[in-house]
């Protein structure tokens, strides 16, 4: 009875030790990132894939990972998120990478390409072919403490421009005063006789209101619509050249990284990606009402006829080669998408995938 009587102490004694060692509190303990955005708050698509990202990493951990996710300005401004990120002011900073076109002189290669890959050829690239290896790369030459994850939203074409001016030809380009934040749309803009424009995005619509410049490009209709730009144009100019696609960037402070379980690692790199996806639906779903909209205000949608494209994409293919003779890395990056490109358009021109 006295041998049972130990055994049976000894196995409550065990229980008791697995317990303590799954307790409530430890089971419940949770982490919280601070996250900002460069997205106003209530921006459509923009801010809307940021806030789904952080929510989902909530829910797919359960509680365990929580990040408190910011407009742009909440925490720093948004045009210092990138060095916020790498100083650990923040733990996720969800951007555009082409905002950082003065540090890292091949950033709008992951973030919008002017006559480059469309949004599935994009983030193929991205995902299984070299590109966020270079991504990361990228910051790893310069040694910033970052880690880079999938893009948590994937773009579709943007609007060309609204106008003031109609824009059907390459020589409506000439003399045009054309506002636009990509530095390498803005010189395939000088290149075509336009004279390029930089304004802060609350300065757009009151000088295109004042007509101070002629047209200005922005982003894509159920972004547009929101900003007002049918109030104070009579021309709205598809599709995006510049912009065929775009990627938003998803960077996380490498310490703040590196303390993570492996399965939270999995749940922030799977939330990200799913963010991708319900990003690219949800375009889908607000693009064409927007559209439609735009058309019953009166506003006049010109489609730019091929010769233009063709055009536009020669001189975006110069101004990178120009650029890439310059910046190895450049060059690195340049080439290995293109060639994702090029394997991936043999194969749909011999299925007869019809790009329009």
């Amino acid at each position: 009875m006295e041998k049972r009587l130990k055994i049976a102490l000894v196995f409550c004694f065990i229980i008791a030790f697995l317990v303590a060692g799954f307790s409530p509190a430890r089971a419940t303990e949770k982490i919280v990132w601070k996250g900002q955005s460069t997205w106003a708050a209530g921006m459509p698509i923009l801010q809307e894939g940021a806030e789904y990202f952080a929510k989902k990493v909530g829910e797919l951990s359960n509680g365990r990972l929580i990040i408190q996710m910011n407009p742009a300005g909440a925490i720093v401004p948004a045009f210092e998120l990138i060095e916020a990120v790498n100083k650990g002011i923040v733990d996720v900073a969800c951007g555009w990478a082409s905002y950082w076109v003065g540090k890292f002189p091949a950033s709008p290669l992951f973030g919008a390409v002017e006559g480059g890959p469309e949004r599935m050829e994009f983030l193929s690239w991205v995902l299984v072919g070299e590109g966020l290896e270079l991504w990361q790369e990228m910051y790893d030459r310069a040694n910033w403490q970052v880690k880079v994850l999938p893009p948590y939203s994937a773009h579709t074409s943007e609007n060309l421009a609204w106008a003031n001016k109609p824009i059907r030809s390459l020589a409506d380009f000439r003399g045009l005063k054309f506002r636009t934040g990509g530095l390498y749309w803005g010189k395939v803009l000088t290149k075509m006789g336009a004279s390029v424009v930089i304004l802060p995005g609350g300065e757009v619509i009151p000088a295109l209101q004042r007509r101070v410049i002629d047209a200005a490009e922005w982003s894509m209709p159920c972004i547009d619509i929101k900003m007002g730009f049918h109030d104070v144009c009579k021309y709205l100019v598809i599709p995006g050249v510049h912009q065929p696609s775009s990627l938003d960037e998803t960077l996380i402070y490498k310490k703040s990284w590196d303390k993570l379980s492996p399965d939270l690692k999995s749940i922030v790199w799977t939330a990200a990606r799913d963010s991708s996806l319900y990003i690219m639906t949800r375009e889908m779903e607000l693009n064409p009402p927007a559209l439609q909209f735009f058309k019953e205000k009166g506003i006049e949608v010109i489609t730019l006829p091929p010769e233009v494209l063709s055009k536009a994409k020669a001189l975006a293919e110069e101004v990178h080669n120009e650029t890439a003779a310059r910046d190895p890395f450049f060059a690195k990056v340049l080439s290995s998408q293109r060639k994702f490109q090029k394997t991936w358009l043999d194969y749909a021109d011999a299925f007869k995938i019809i790009y329009k």
